[in-house]
């Protein structure tokens, strides 16, 4: 399977610490390179406008913890959610990320940790995404980007249009 290279922006608020943040990420992507000078972020507090912060980072071992975590179907809809067919684009938080976990944020709520935004680019991303969030449930449960079978805005399953 092919990996891709994925963008991470995060805009550092006064409260956040740049070398806090990189730790966040290493613990549910591996390896983070930083894409833009940090050089301002390393003083705490941050002063003046927030600052946007960049790193990119190969999924290999973000895909690992999805699967450790029993949440591809969740990822699937969850990094399929904003796909143009090209592009896509998804938030995860900072707080469960700190603690080597992947929470999704999809309804925009505030997030307590703030987020991280990663940006994908890939041709045909819906079919790359449904590739590696594949799982042996599906064989019975087939499930596909924009199916509407996926978790609603309380958890519960969408079940529409569901035959087993």
């Amino acid at each position: 399977m092919e990996s891709l290279t994925a963008r991470i922006r995060v805009e550092l608020a006064s409260h956040q610490s740049a070398s806090k943040i990189h730790a966040a990420l290493q613990q549910v992507f591996g390896k983070v390179e930083t894409r833009n000078n940090h050089h301002a972020a390393e003083e705490f507090p941050v002063s003046g406008p927030p600052l946007i912060l960049e790193w990119t980072a190969e999924l290999t071992s973000f895909l690992e913890n999805l699967a450790k975590q029993r949440i591809l179907d969740t990822a699937l809809d969850a990094m399929s959610r904003h796909s143009d067919g090209r592009n896509t684009s998804f938030k995860i938080s900072l707080q469960a990320a700190a603690a080597g976990r992947i929470s999704f944020i999809i309804h925009d709520e505030y997030q307590l940790g703030g987020f991280a935004t990663i940006d994908l680019e890939k041709d045909q991303i819906d079919e790359w995404l449904e590739e590696i969030t594949w799982h042996t449930g599906r064989i019975n449960v087939p499930r596909h980007v924009g199916d509407n079978r996926g978790m609603g805005r309380r958890g519960e399953f969408n079940e529409r249009d569901l035959e087993i």
